[in-house]
């Protein structure tokens, strides 16, 4: 398994795992690992780190989440970068 830090695009507003993803470039995650099943022979996901702002006790905190895009990718809605 290899997994390679990656700048991603989003290139309009979207939503992954319930939470929504505004446009922007956001740092993230591939990861890639052998499978007979994929073509080339190889299954490839893609995570995306960002920090949701949230209220906790009358204070705004950000919250770190990381959400798995790799259906956006593979629509187009989100552009994979090098890091």
């Amino acid at each position: 398994m290899a997994v390679t830090p990656i700048r991603l695009n989003v290139t309009k507003e979207c939503c992954a795992d319930g939470v929504t993803i505004p446009s922007g470039y956001y740092a993230g995650t591939e990861i890639s690992r052998a499978s007979v099943n994929h073509p080339r022979g190889v299954k490839v996901d893609y995570q995306l780190d960002l920090i949701n702002a949230e209220v906790s006790n009358d204070r705004v905190v950000g919250v770190g989440k990381t959400v798995t895009v790799t259906s956006l990718v593979e629509e187009g809605n989100i552009l994979v970068e090098d890091a």
